[in-house]
């Protein structure tokens, strides 16, 4: 849990201000608090719509490669009978392919998270 810099409050979120503080913005020149506009959605949402598009992706790519992997698990070769291992090697691969798009996704979506934190870290604090 962090604290805001101006009021002291405990957050649940690492963001210097808390949402009452994030609508006033203390101006260098004159020290005085001058109102700022902020839109809430911004502040009460901590990923964006694209990032938890990415996630769904995520959640869908590896549920994708665990069935595909179910998919081409080979059937029961009969008594008295074994397959060679190169027979699950599809199965084996589609969960691999499944797990390894997943990652992608997911490191996708926290790199737009933390693009979309250094945005309005850098909207809130602007020294114009």
């Amino acid at each position: 849990m962090s604290k805001c810099e101006q009021c002291g409050a405990e957050m649940l979120w690492d963001d210097s201000l808390c949402d009452k503080c994030a609508g006033v913005e203390i101006s260098p020149a004159n020290n005085l608090s001058q109102p700022k506009m902020v839109d809430a959605n911004i502040r009460k949402s901590p990923f964006s719509m694209i990032s938890m598009v990415f996630f769904w992706l995520a959640f869908f790519s590896f549920v994708g490669g665990v069935s595909l992997c179910f998919e081409f698990w080979p059937a029961d070769p009969g008594i008295g009978r074994q397959w060679k291992k190169t027979v699950y090697m599809p199965s084996v691969i589609w969960l691999v392919v499944g797990f390894v798009q997943a990652c992608f996704f997911v490191a996708t979506a926290m790199v737009l998270h933390y693009l979309r934190k250094i945005s309005i870290s850098l909207e809130y604090f602007d020294q114009k």
